[in-house]
């Protein structure tokens, strides 16, 4: 579909640095003025009142959140979790955000570690609660892939929950198919933690899937 070609094609132009951010939020305003009907139909319930320009943009943002998170996570905890760990590369982050009209292509996670595991990252503004689309779950849980979820502060990470595939297959087997909807009215798996002072520095159980560390 050129529309598609149109929206990779402007993504791979903003990632090199070809044009600005705010270029790319006008170019993909044009597009959606141009392309009305078709951008309703594939993207009206996940643009959720914004503009086709303003979540482009949000979409480039949690890609480059998800780049630093790796830059301050893996030198300073990989090793506690994965012993072995030396070095990592990134496989599927450069990926997150391009537009799709048909969901997400990539079908890997974001990074690989030199242990063999394999590591998608999470940002979390809350530090009440955790959700997780059930498509996701499912899609890491298929490739063997630990969850990493960083919860910040004031845009400070606070502290962090890490879940095995173990720990995704007992979600998926004890929650079921969804225990919110969530994120543009789509089926979530939601906890919350409790709420104990210093929760950061328990490294307690998450709902029995993972663990709470503190960063």
């Amino acid at each position: 579909m050129e529309l598609q070609k149109q929206l990779i094609d402007l993504h791979s132009l903003v990632y090199k640095g070809d044009i600005s951010t705010s270029e790319y939020q006008t170019k993909l305003d044009e597009l959606q003025e141009n392309n009305k009907d078709v951008i309703k139909k594939k993207l009206g319930r996940r643009l959720d009142r914004r503009t086709l320009g303003e979540w482009g943009v949000e979409l480039l943002n949690n890609e480059s959140v998800e780049q630093k998170i790796a830059k301050f996570w893996f030198p300073k905890y990989a090793r506690k979790h994965f012993p072995g760990y030396e070095s990592h590369e990134c496989i599927g982050v450069d990926q997150s955000g391009i537009i799709y009209l048909d969901g997400s292509k990539t079908t890997e996670v974001d990074y690989i570690l030199n242990t063999g595991d394999r590591v998608e990252i999470k940002d979390c503004p809350s530090l009440k609660k955790a959700t997780y689309k059930v498509k996701n779950i499912k899609h890491y849980l298929k490739i063997s892939a630990w969850v990493l979820t960083i919860h910040k502060k004031g845009g400070i990470p606070s502290f962090y929950t890490l879940i095995s595939p173990e720990g995704l297959a007992k979600m998926v087997e004890e929650v079921g198919i969804s225990n919110r909807w969530e994120m543009g009215h789509k089926p979530c798996y939601q906890f919350y933690f409790k709420k104990k002072e210093n929760v950061s520095e328990l490294a307690v159980p998450f709902g029995g899937y993972g663990k709470v560390y503190q960063c």
